[in-house]
């Protein structure tokens, strides 16, 4: 008898914790990578401009599968408004797979097909895509 009761008052201070568990409600509402010069064209070696929307305050940190980097390298908080501003620049050409990632909550992709061409004007020929 002992020990059920102590089987009880276990498992219900334990569903106490999980009833009392913060939920996570962080979410990354919209990512998109624009090219200043001309939207949907990108180019190894140029550089562009990463915005995230999300929660205000929230951080935020960048990735890229291949060979890119992001500016700033590390997570950043959202502005009041819940929004991030990031340049980003590819340095090998074929498909990066980019992603936004809000720490303690969600993420979203962007796949970006990235092309060789000239640096002097970032002109050439690229594709972007989302995967949410």
């Amino acid at each position: 008898m002992l020990r059920s009761r102590r089987s009880v008052a276990v498992a219900l201070s334990s569903a106490a914790v999980v009833l009392s568990a913060p939920t996570a409600s962080a979410q990354v509402t919209g990512f998109e990578v624009m090219a200043p010069w001309d939207p949907g064209v990108f180019v190894a070696g140029c550089t562009y401009i990463a915005r995230v929307t999300t929660e205000p305050d929230a951080y935020l940190s960048f990735h890229d599968s291949q060979d890119g980097e992001f500016d700033p390298p590390n997570a950043t908080q959202a502005s009041a408004e819940g929004s991030v501003l990031a340049t980003w620049t590819p340095h090998t050409t074929g498909s990066h797979l980019l992603r936004a990632v809000q720490v303690g909550g969600g993420e979203q992709t962007i796949g970006i097909e990235v092309r060789s061409g000239g640096t002097e004007d970032c002109a050439g020929v690229g594709t972007m895509w989302t995967d949410n």
